[in-house]
């Protein structure tokens, strides 16, 4: 009679067999959506363009040490070895210490989102969610703790923390890059009435004489005639500032420019280019963020004041770029504001002018063009800043100091070749 042979022991139990794998394929198919989504830049059902889950997808978050290690890319690596060892019984005794890994990175990005973001990505919090299953299950199950090999889980997630806090940025890393460097970002705003007296610029944002030997900012484009502008008009440099009044980064971002003003004076001005996070007059946005929803009344309100008096602009754009809490300022109280600056009447009338309308369209519809010709796009990423020397800064830099070393490195760009009556490495950005 044969005996009965026994298997190796092994510090996998048998009994873990179908319910990790539910949860690993789900996990999965969760890090691959994230994963499409920071590779094609394509929004996701329920995080679209002007959400706050897009706006964290896209940020600074979601990248570890450079914007060239995507933590996408990471968690898939994860969710993938997950995946062999829960199916492959020679490679279970690795599923606790890579459910402690991802467990580890959950928690820290729930962190992000609840303390550094203050936005929610719904398709991460279900990957961290099945982290979290995954890793109770496994207790519970009593499945052998490695000691060693879960210690080195949490070394790696104690990297992963680490590099995305304290990872020096080059200031170059703000910077996003055009579809071809040698090309001016191609926009074609819709034909107005200001727009036929410089057809001829109308193909593009950036047009420099190189026939001049002058330090002054090329003339106006027609494309950015009628749009606010802020600083002297004689200003050497133009920055282009796309903003949203209901956008958290914008506000962080209007401090950025202020300290830039201040330290450039007489020889920087910034065009103001409002392009509402909101379907109901941004129709290159497919789904508003309830952060939003006061988005196009805040920039009609804004640009009526505009219209009304210019020289009131500017303290109705602080009031509305200095809001003392999180959120924005109410329409209510921006109205009221605004009819302080320029009066009832003058407001009223401004408001219901069709060009305050066409310039929020126009707005709009310039973001979205000036997005579509970086590389990747990034059509309704806000804020967006486009430099003198036409490069652009997208979403909110992580210090202050980066940023203005970037612009002033872009003002002496655009000066050293204006003076050298060479074309730039990349264009000079729209001057109104």
């Amino acid at each position: 009679m044969n005996a009965r042979t026994t298997q190796p022991h092994t510090d996998a139990p048998a009994h873990i067999t179908w319910w990790p794998r539910v949860v690993a394929a789900f996990g999965l198919t969760v890090a691959t959506l994230l994963a499409y989504r920071t590779w094609t830049a394509d929004p996701l059902p329920g995080c679209g363009g002007a959400s706050g889950c897009a706006e964290l997808l896209a940020g600074r978050w979601a990248y570890w040490l450079s914007p060239h290690l995507p933590v996408a890319a990471m968690g898939l690596l994860t969710w993938i070895a997950i995946n062999v060892a829960a199916w492959l019984r020679s490679a279970r005794p690795w599923l606790m210490p890579l459910a402690v890994l991802a467990a580890g990175a959950a928690v820290w990005f729930i962190v992000v989102q609840a303390v550094f973001a203050r936005q929610w990505c719904p398709y991460c919090l279900a990957a961290h969610a099945a982290a979290f299953v995954l890793l109770i299950g496994l207790l519970i199950q009593r499945a052998p703790m490695r000691l060693a090999v879960n210690a080195l889980s949490l070394l790696a997630v104690a990297l992963l923390v680490a590099g995305q806090l304290f990872a020096p940025v080059h200031p170059d890393e703000i910077i996003a890059a055009k579809t071809d460097p040698n090309e001016p970002l191609a926009v074609t705003p819709r034909a107005t009435s200001t727009d036929t007296q410089n057809k001829t610029n109308t193909d593009t944002v950036a047009d420099t004489d190189t026939n001049k030997n002058t330090d002054t900012t090329p003339e106006p484009t027609s494309a950015y005639a009628d749009f606010p502008r802020l600083g002297p008009a004689d200003a050497p440099h133009t920055l282009v500032s796309f903003f949203d009044y209901t956008c958290r980064h914008c506000h962080q971002m209007h401090a950025l420019i202020d300290a830039a003003r201040e330290q450039h004076a007489d020889r920087l001005a910034v065009v103001l280019v409002i392009a509402p996070l909101n379907e109901f007059c941004n129709p290159r946005v497919n789904y508003t963020a309830p952060d939003h929803r006061d988005a196009c009344r805040l920039a009609r309100m804004a640009l009526a004041v505009w219209r009304a008096d210019p020289s009131r602009f500017p303290e109705m754009h602080d009031f509305l770029m200095n809001a003392p809490g999180p959120t924005p300022h109410q329409p209510a109280d921006a109205r009221v504001f605004a009819v302080s600056l320029v009066g009832e009447d003058a407001f009223v009338a401004a408001l219901a002018d069709p060009i305050t309308g066409d310039l929020i369209e126009r707005g709009a519809e310039l973001n979205f063009e000036t997005g579509q010709a970086l590389d990747p796009p990034a059509d309704n990423v806000l804020p967006k800043t486009v430099l003198p020397d036409g490069r652009v800064v997208l979403r909110l830099p992580r210090s202050r100091d980066a940023f203005l070393q970037v612009l002033a490195d872009a003002m002496n760009t655009s000066l050293r070749n204006r003076r050298n009556n060479t074309p730039p490495d990349t264009p000079a950005p729209p001057s109104p």
